[in-house]
Protein backbone atom coordinates (compact mmCIF):
# COMPACT_ATOMS: atom_id res chain seq x y z
CA UNK A 1 0.00 0.00 0.00
CA UNK A 2 1.19 3.54 -0.67
CA UNK A 3 2.08 5.83 2.18
CA UNK A 4 -0.30 8.78 2.51
CA UNK A 5 1.30 12.19 2.16
CA UNK A 6 -0.02 14.34 4.95
CA UNK A 7 1.37 16.33 7.80
CA UNK A 8 1.75 14.70 11.18
CA UNK A 9 2.14 11.11 12.19
CA UNK A 10 -0.16 8.51 10.79
CA UNK A 11 -0.80 6.02 13.56
CA UNK A 12 -4.23 4.61 13.06
CA UNK A 13 -5.22 1.00 12.55
CA UNK A 14 -6.91 1.99 9.30
CA UNK A 15 -6.04 4.75 6.83
CA UNK A 16 -9.26 6.71 7.49
CA UNK A 17 -11.26 7.49 10.64
CA UNK A 18 -12.81 4.07 10.73
CA UNK A 19 -15.41 3.28 13.36
CA UNK A 20 -15.53 0.05 15.27
CA UNK A 21 -18.31 -1.77 13.50
CA UNK A 22 -20.17 -3.17 16.44
CA UNK A 23 -23.52 -4.73 15.70
CA UNK A 24 -24.66 -6.55 18.81
CA UNK A 25 -26.99 -9.45 18.37
CA UNK A 26 -29.88 -9.54 20.77
CA UNK A 27 -31.42 -12.81 21.76
CA UNK A 28 -33.71 -14.26 24.40
CA UNK A 29 -32.45 -13.27 27.82
CA UNK A 30 -32.78 -16.79 29.20
CA UNK A 31 -29.94 -17.88 26.91
CA UNK A 32 -27.46 -15.21 27.95
CA UNK A 33 -24.40 -16.40 29.86
CA UNK A 34 -23.21 -13.93 32.49
CA UNK A 35 -19.93 -13.03 30.84
CA UNK A 36 -18.58 -9.94 29.07
CA UNK A 37 -19.30 -9.34 25.44
CA UNK A 38 -16.55 -10.35 23.05
CA UNK A 39 -15.79 -8.39 19.93
CA UNK A 40 -15.05 -9.71 16.47
CA UNK A 41 -13.70 -7.72 13.56
CA UNK A 42 -15.29 -7.76 10.14
CA UNK A 43 -14.12 -5.75 7.15
CA UNK A 44 -13.16 -2.64 9.12
CA UNK A 45 -12.20 -2.54 12.83
CA UNK A 46 -14.85 -4.50 15.13
CA UNK A 47 -19.03 -4.58 13.79
CA UNK A 48 -19.91 -7.21 16.12
CA UNK A 49 -20.24 -7.90 19.78
CA UNK A 50 -22.07 -11.18 20.01
CA UNK A 51 -23.19 -12.11 23.49
CA UNK A 52 -22.40 -15.79 23.93
CA UNK A 53 -25.46 -18.03 24.01
CA UNK A 54 -25.26 -21.03 26.27
CA UNK A 55 -28.13 -22.75 24.48
CA UNK A 56 -26.86 -21.88 21.02
CA UNK A 57 -23.15 -22.50 21.35
CA UNK A 58 -21.63 -23.25 17.93
CA UNK A 59 -19.58 -26.19 19.18
CA UNK A 60 -22.68 -28.18 20.10
CA UNK A 61 -21.87 -28.76 23.76
CA UNK A 62 -23.81 -31.46 25.56
CA UNK A 63 -27.32 -30.27 26.38
CA UNK A 64 -27.24 -27.44 23.83
CA UNK A 65 -29.47 -27.64 20.75
CA UNK A 66 -27.55 -28.04 17.50
CA UNK A 67 -28.48 -26.40 14.22
CA UNK A 68 -30.15 -29.63 13.10
CA UNK A 69 -32.12 -29.92 16.32
CA UNK A 70 -33.28 -26.34 16.04
CA UNK A 71 -34.23 -26.95 12.40
CA UNK A 72 -36.45 -29.83 13.49
CA UNK A 73 -38.09 -27.67 16.14
CA UNK A 74 -38.69 -24.86 13.65
CA UNK A 75 -40.16 -27.35 11.19
CA UNK A 76 -42.55 -28.54 13.89
CA UNK A 77 -43.50 -24.99 14.96
CA UNK A 78 -42.86 -22.67 12.01
CA UNK A 79 -44.96 -19.84 13.48
CA UNK A 80 -42.95 -19.63 16.72
CA UNK A 81 -41.22 -16.24 16.48
CA UNK A 82 -39.01 -16.81 19.54
CA UNK A 83 -37.81 -20.10 18.11
CA UNK A 84 -37.00 -18.35 14.82
CA UNK A 85 -34.96 -15.78 16.73
CA UNK A 86 -33.08 -18.53 18.55
CA UNK A 87 -32.47 -20.35 15.27
CA UNK A 88 -31.13 -17.20 13.61
CA UNK A 89 -28.84 -16.49 16.54
CA UNK A 90 -27.43 -20.02 16.31
CA UNK A 91 -26.51 -19.34 12.68
CA UNK A 92 -24.77 -16.11 13.79
CA UNK A 93 -22.75 -17.93 16.44
CA UNK A 94 -21.63 -20.92 14.43
CA UNK A 95 -18.13 -21.00 12.97
CA UNK A 96 -18.14 -19.65 10.33
CA UNK A 97 -21.34 -17.64 10.76
CA UNK A 98 -24.09 -18.05 8.18
CA UNK A 99 -25.42 -14.53 7.94
CA UNK A 100 -27.84 -15.25 5.12
CA UNK A 101 -29.58 -18.03 7.06
CA UNK A 102 -29.59 -15.82 10.13
CA UNK A 103 -31.11 -12.93 8.19
CA UNK A 104 -33.84 -15.22 6.83
CA UNK A 105 -34.76 -16.44 10.31
CA UNK A 106 -34.73 -12.97 11.87
CA UNK A 107 -36.84 -11.64 9.00
CA UNK A 108 -39.40 -14.37 9.59
CA UNK A 109 -39.41 -13.64 13.33
CA UNK A 110 -40.09 -9.98 12.55
CA UNK A 111 -42.86 -10.94 10.12
CA UNK A 112 -44.49 -13.17 12.72
CA UNK A 113 -44.16 -10.52 15.43
CA UNK A 114 -43.92 -7.12 13.73
CA UNK A 115 -44.02 -5.36 17.13
CA UNK A 116 -40.92 -7.20 18.40
CA UNK A 117 -38.00 -4.75 18.39
CA UNK A 118 -35.32 -7.39 18.94
CA UNK A 119 -36.38 -9.34 15.85
CA UNK A 120 -36.00 -6.22 13.68
CA UNK A 121 -32.73 -5.38 15.40
CA UNK A 122 -31.19 -8.82 14.85
CA UNK A 123 -32.39 -8.72 11.27
CA UNK A 124 -30.47 -5.47 10.87
CA UNK A 125 -27.34 -7.03 12.35
CA UNK A 126 -27.40 -9.94 9.90
CA UNK A 127 -28.11 -7.64 6.95
CA UNK A 128 -25.20 -5.39 7.95
CA UNK A 129 -22.91 -8.41 8.08
CA UNK A 130 -24.00 -9.10 4.50
CA UNK A 131 -23.16 -5.48 3.55
CA UNK A 132 -26.84 -4.83 2.80
CA UNK A 133 -26.70 -1.51 4.56
CA UNK A 134 -29.83 0.15 3.20
CA UNK A 135 -31.93 -2.77 4.42
CA UNK A 136 -30.05 -2.86 7.72
CA UNK A 137 -30.75 0.84 8.24
CA UNK A 138 -34.46 0.24 7.74
CA UNK A 139 -34.39 -2.64 10.24
CA UNK A 140 -32.56 -0.60 12.88
CA UNK A 141 -35.02 2.26 12.43
CA UNK A 142 -37.88 -0.19 12.91
CA UNK A 143 -36.26 -1.41 16.14
CA UNK A 144 -35.83 2.17 17.37
CA UNK A 145 -39.45 3.03 16.56
CA UNK A 146 -40.55 0.10 18.73
CA UNK A 147 -37.91 0.54 21.46
CA UNK A 148 -36.55 4.11 21.43
CA UNK A 149 -34.48 3.48 24.59
CA UNK A 150 -32.50 0.62 23.00
CA UNK A 151 -28.94 1.99 22.85
CA UNK A 152 -27.35 -0.65 20.54
CA UNK A 153 -29.89 0.12 17.82
CA UNK A 154 -28.97 3.80 17.95
CA UNK A 155 -25.25 2.99 17.87
CA UNK A 156 -25.61 0.61 14.94
CA UNK A 157 -27.75 3.12 13.05
CA UNK A 158 -24.98 5.64 13.68
CA UNK A 159 -22.49 3.27 12.13
CA UNK A 160 -24.66 2.88 9.03
CA UNK A 161 -24.78 6.68 8.73
CA UNK A 162 -20.99 6.84 9.18
CA UNK A 163 -20.37 4.27 6.46
CA UNK A 164 -22.49 6.42 4.12
CA UNK A 165 -20.60 9.60 5.11
CA UNK A 166 -23.63 11.07 6.87
CA UNK A 167 -21.44 12.15 9.74
CA UNK A 168 -23.75 14.63 11.46
CA UNK A 169 -26.47 11.97 11.64
CA UNK A 170 -23.93 9.43 12.88
CA UNK A 171 -22.80 11.80 15.64
CA UNK A 172 -26.37 12.32 16.82
CA UNK A 173 -27.00 8.58 16.95
CA UNK A 174 -23.83 7.88 18.93
CA UNK A 175 -24.64 10.68 21.37
CA UNK A 176 -28.12 9.23 21.86
CA UNK A 177 -26.65 5.77 22.45
CA UNK A 178 -24.22 7.14 25.05
CA UNK A 179 -26.97 9.07 26.79
CA UNK A 180 -28.95 5.85 27.08
CA UNK A 181 -25.94 3.69 27.95
CA UNK A 182 -22.98 5.78 29.21
CA UNK A 183 -20.69 2.75 29.40
CA UNK A 184 -21.02 1.92 25.70
CA UNK A 185 -17.39 1.71 24.49
CA UNK A 186 -18.13 1.26 20.79
CA UNK A 187 -20.42 4.27 20.70
CA UNK A 188 -17.74 6.40 22.38
CA UNK A 189 -14.97 5.23 20.06
CA UNK A 190 -17.14 5.59 16.95
CA UNK A 191 -18.15 9.06 18.11
CA UNK A 192 -14.47 9.99 18.11
CA UNK A 193 -14.09 8.75 14.54
CA UNK A 194 -17.14 10.73 13.48
CA UNK A 195 -15.90 13.91 15.15
CA UNK A 196 -12.66 13.51 13.19
CA UNK A 197 -14.65 13.38 9.96
CA UNK A 198 -16.48 16.52 11.09
CA UNK A 199 -13.07 18.14 11.74
CA UNK A 200 -13.90 18.61 15.43
CA UNK A 201 -10.61 17.40 16.86
CA UNK A 202 -11.03 18.49 20.52
CA UNK A 203 -14.36 16.66 20.62
CA UNK A 204 -12.75 13.63 18.97
CA UNK A 205 -10.05 13.56 21.65
CA UNK A 206 -12.70 13.78 24.37
CA UNK A 207 -14.56 10.85 22.85
CA UNK A 208 -11.39 8.77 22.58
CA UNK A 209 -10.56 9.61 26.20
CA UNK A 210 -13.98 8.32 27.21
CA UNK A 211 -13.41 5.14 25.21
CA UNK A 212 -10.07 4.63 26.98
CA UNK A 213 -11.71 5.07 30.38
CA UNK A 214 -14.36 2.51 29.46
CA UNK A 215 -12.00 -0.06 27.93
CA UNK A 216 -8.40 0.74 28.98
CA UNK A 217 -7.05 -2.43 27.35
CA UNK A 218 -8.36 -1.72 23.86
CA UNK A 219 -5.80 -0.39 21.38
CA UNK A 220 -7.59 1.77 18.74
CA UNK A 221 -8.47 4.77 20.91
CA UNK A 222 -4.83 5.09 22.03
CA UNK A 223 -3.42 5.17 18.51
CA UNK A 224 -6.12 7.45 17.15
CA UNK A 225 -5.70 9.97 19.94
CA UNK A 226 -1.89 9.77 19.71
CA UNK A 227 -2.05 10.76 16.06
CA UNK A 228 -4.23 13.77 16.84
CA UNK A 229 -1.97 14.86 19.69
CA UNK A 230 1.06 14.59 17.42
CA UNK A 231 -0.58 16.69 14.71
CA UNK A 232 -1.39 19.30 17.39
CA UNK A 233 2.26 19.38 18.44
CA UNK A 234 1.58 17.75 21.81
CA UNK A 235 4.38 15.22 21.36
CA UNK A 236 4.69 14.17 24.99
CA UNK A 237 1.00 13.30 25.23
CA UNK A 238 1.20 11.46 21.91
CA UNK A 239 4.18 9.54 23.28
CA UNK A 240 2.23 8.59 26.42
CA UNK A 241 -0.58 7.16 24.29
CA UNK A 242 1.87 5.27 22.08
CA UNK A 243 3.75 3.88 25.05
CA UNK A 244 0.50 2.38 26.31
CA UNK A 245 -0.22 1.09 22.81
CA UNK A 246 3.19 -0.60 22.81
CA UNK A 247 2.31 -2.30 26.10
CA UNK A 248 -0.94 -3.58 24.61
CA UNK A 249 0.65 -4.71 21.35
CA UNK A 250 4.39 -5.14 21.94
CA UNK A 251 6.71 -5.50 18.99
CA UNK A 252 4.46 -3.85 16.42
CA UNK A 253 6.81 -2.01 14.04
CA UNK A 254 4.24 0.69 13.21
CA UNK A 255 3.86 1.62 16.89
CA UNK A 256 7.62 1.57 17.41
CA UNK A 257 8.21 3.72 14.33
CA UNK A 258 5.66 6.22 15.55
CA UNK A 259 7.37 6.31 18.95
CA UNK A 260 10.58 7.05 17.07
CA UNK A 261 8.87 10.01 15.38
CA UNK A 262 7.68 11.36 18.74
CA UNK A 263 11.14 11.14 20.31
CA UNK A 264 12.58 12.79 17.20
CA UNK A 265 10.11 15.65 17.50
CA UNK A 266 11.04 16.04 21.18
CA UNK A 267 14.73 16.20 20.34
CA UNK A 268 15.57 12.89 22.05
CA UNK A 269 17.70 11.69 19.16
CA UNK A 270 19.36 8.80 21.01
CA UNK A 271 16.03 7.29 22.06
CA UNK A 272 14.59 8.01 18.63
CA UNK A 273 17.41 6.11 16.96
CA UNK A 274 16.87 3.13 19.27
CA UNK A 275 13.21 2.86 18.34
CA UNK A 276 14.01 3.43 14.68
CA UNK A 277 16.51 0.55 14.66
CA UNK A 278 14.04 -1.74 16.43
CA UNK A 279 11.29 -0.93 13.94
CA UNK A 280 13.63 -1.50 11.00
CA UNK A 281 14.85 -4.81 12.45
CA UNK A 282 11.25 -5.98 12.69
CA UNK A 283 10.39 -4.70 9.20
CA UNK A 284 13.39 -3.68 7.08
CA UNK A 285 11.16 -1.77 4.68
CA UNK A 286 10.90 1.04 7.24
CA UNK A 287 14.48 1.88 6.32
CA UNK A 288 13.25 2.67 2.81
CA UNK A 289 11.00 5.48 4.02
CA UNK A 290 12.31 8.97 3.21
CA UNK A 291 13.81 10.38 6.39
CA UNK A 292 11.70 13.53 6.04
CA UNK A 293 8.43 11.64 5.68
CA UNK A 294 5.66 12.48 8.12
CA UNK A 295 3.37 9.76 6.88
CA UNK A 296 3.00 6.46 8.66
CA UNK A 297 1.48 3.28 7.40
CA UNK A 298 -1.62 2.03 9.21
CA UNK A 299 -1.07 0.06 12.37
CA UNK A 300 -0.78 -3.66 11.85
CA UNK A 301 0.41 -3.52 8.24
CA UNK A 302 3.90 -3.61 6.79
CA UNK A 303 5.92 -0.73 5.44
CA UNK A 304 6.18 -0.04 1.75
CA UNK A 305 8.38 2.62 0.28
CA UNK A 306 6.56 5.49 -1.41
CA UNK A 307 7.18 6.40 -5.00
CA UNK A 308 8.42 9.98 -5.42
CA UNK A 309 5.69 12.37 -6.48
CA UNK A 310 6.03 13.86 -9.93
CA UNK A 311 7.03 17.50 -10.04
CA UNK A 312 5.60 19.95 -12.48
Amino acid sequence: MKLPRRRGVYIRENPDPTPERVFKVRHLERYVITMPSHFRTFTVTAITALLALGACAPDGQAGDPTINELAERVSAAPADAELRLEFGTAFMLQDPPDYQQAADQFAEAARLRPDWAEAHYNHGVALAELDRYAEAEKAFKSAIALAPEFAPAWSNLGLIHHLHHRFAEARNCYLRALKLEPGYYEAAFNLGCTYEELRKMPEALDAYATAIELEPDKLPAYVNSARLYFIAGRYETALERLTRADELKPGDPAILYNIYRCHKALGADELADEYYRTAVNLDPRYAELPIETSGFIPLGTTAEAEEPEATE
